[in-house]
């Protein structure tokens, strides 16, 4: 295997992870609607939804502004430059997200394999 085969063209790095960010600010968003939808159906005296939850809002939000940027930075990146992402690709704990952002298919065209072994819920 020669030293070629370890590099990756950065604009497509970079396009994988914005196309990866949009797809979290989703998950974002679907789980801040079911957060005010358990609000508006619960009268909890104490709490206080506005504040506890604009944390969620910012998040999401600011996850969407990311991927704008990234996508921008893709953009912006000279034709033909490549990296070496395989250790950054080792810090990645999710192989799902992983294979993602490291196939060779077009980001628009991925959709990710489910593994559910892959994610520890609470």
């Amino acid at each position: 295997m020669g030293l070629e085969s370890d590099h990756r063209d950065l604009a497509m790095l970079l396009a994988r992870l914005g196309a990866q960010l949009h797809e979290v600010n989703r998950l974002g968003q679907t789980v801040e609607e079911a957060i005010g939808d358990l609000i508006r159906h619960t009268n909890h005296s104490g709490m206080s939804p506005a504040s506890s939850f604009q944390s969620l809002d910012v998040l999401v939000q600011s996850i969407d502004s990311l991927a704008v940027y990234v996508e921008a930075l893709a953009a912006a990146v000279p034709e033909g430059t490549r990296i070496d992402a395989q250790e950054a690709m080792k810090r990645v704990k999710l192989r799902a997200l992983s294979h993602a952002l490291t196939a060779l298919e077009h980001p628009d065209d991925l959709t990710p394999p489910a593994d559910h072994e892959d994610l520890h819920l609470f």
